[in-house]
């Protein structure tokens, strides 16, 4: 008796949530064409601006101020930043750090061509401003400096 109950129970929940997985499938089918469609067109910067937001127009920013060949220390507390950096920044050499304490002893033995501080500002020796960011959408910045 109580393996008979066990078994409809069983066979009740298995159908249920079988008629529940095709219900749902139509709306799973309109999602994926609904996003397929808003995606498709978009170009393959919009692309990243919706994946990355600000930190993809900073690192973009980065890229239209700097030559390939520069050297760049890159001070944000976003860690974000840094990996985004690395791949989007290439052949750009790199230095990217959350802690900026150490940056006027680094700046004694290492010789950086740019210095970019993400959400902070400060006076740095021997380098001038160079350009400036300024997100459109939230309150993020970002500051470029220049070895003079």
């Amino acid at each position: 008796m109580k393996l008979l109950f066990m078994k409809k129970v069983f066979l009740s929940l298995f159908f249920l949530w079988i008629i529940l997985s095709i219900l749902t499938l139509p709306y799973n089918a309109l999602n994926t064409v609904l996003d397929i469609k808003s995606w498709f067109f978009l170009t393959d910067n919009q692309k990243r601006e919706k994946i990355f937001g600000d930190t993809y127009d900073y690192i973009y920013f980065i890229n239209s101020k700097t030559p390939k060949n520069s050297n760049i220390y890159i001070f944000s507390k976003d860690g974000k930043i840094g990996l985004i950096a690395r791949y989007f920044l290439y052949p750009r050499k790199l230095y990217v750090t959350k802690d900026d304490s150490n940056l006027i002893n680094l700046l004694k033995h290492e010789s950086f061509d740019y210095i970019s501080l993400y959400d902070k500002e400060k006076i740095i020796q021997n380098y001038k401003l160079f350009a400036k960011y300024q997100s459109k959408t939230t309150f993020h910045f970002g500051i470029i400096y220049k070895k003079i």
